[in-house]
């Protein structure tokens, strides 16, 4: 039997930020949004360094204890490209977000969001699922369906077949979805855990 879990919270509601410097438009971790405390971390000189077997303690409380957890971060310098930094507690070494980091496993530059077909007032930027950034087309039409109907009230059930794979083998994955509307300026986020459920409504507010 297959629990969905509810989740109480609603999607972060993400301002504007000015167009300077390195921006954190939001970032998760294990299922919980946590953009101000990796706002934090960034320096001076535009950049973030910091390691992945300690985020546990810096992002305290331990959201999923006993479990290995994910980081996502969506970030842009200036006006510039989105980018996304996805990695796992066990992920080795410091980790450095700068101008000149180049594309690693960890980090990708996102290319424009999925608009597709009677979905085009909806941007699908990235999905996460684990540790794999989700680019199936199905599941991805399938998410801009949910978020495009006003009067949804149904659910999506975030579990390993909806996704089309598991991409952590008997691990309680996190999953993180970035998306917008066409016609408002802000980048929403929602995240849970697996065998949760996508249920909750959007702000298409500016």
């Amino acid at each position: 039997m297959t629990v969905i879990i509810k989740s109480e919270k609603q999607p972060a509601q993400l301002s504007v930020a000015p167009a300077k410097g390195l921006q954190v438009i939001a970032a998760t971790f294990g299922g919980v949004i946590v953009t101000e405390k990796i706002r934090e971390l960034i320096q001076d000189d535009d950049s973030m360094t910091f390691k992945m077997n300690q985020m546990v303690h810096y992002l305290a409380p331990d959201p999923l204890p006993n479990w290995v957890k994910a980081l996502t971060i969506l970030y842009r310098f200036d006006d510039g490209p989105l980018s996304l930094f996805n990695a796992t507690e066990q992920h080795s070494g410091s980790v450095q977000i700068s101008r000149a980091t180049a594309p690693t496993m960890a980090i990708q530059q996102l290319e424009a969001g999925l608009k597709q077909g009677p979905f085009a007032d909806v941007e699908i930027l990235a999905v996460v699922y684990g540790k794999k950034r989700i680019q199936t087309p199905s599941v991805l039409a399938d998410l801009a369906r949910f978020f495009a109907d006003e009067e949804q009230r149904g659910q999506i059930r975030m579990v390993n077949s909806f996704f089309k794979e598991d991409t952590w083998p008997n691990t309680w994955k996190s999953w993180t979805i970035f998306f917008k509307f066409t016609d408002s300026k802000r980048i929403q986020c929602v995240t849970g855990l697996e065998n949760g459920a996508l249920e909750l409504p959007w702000s298409r507010r500016d």
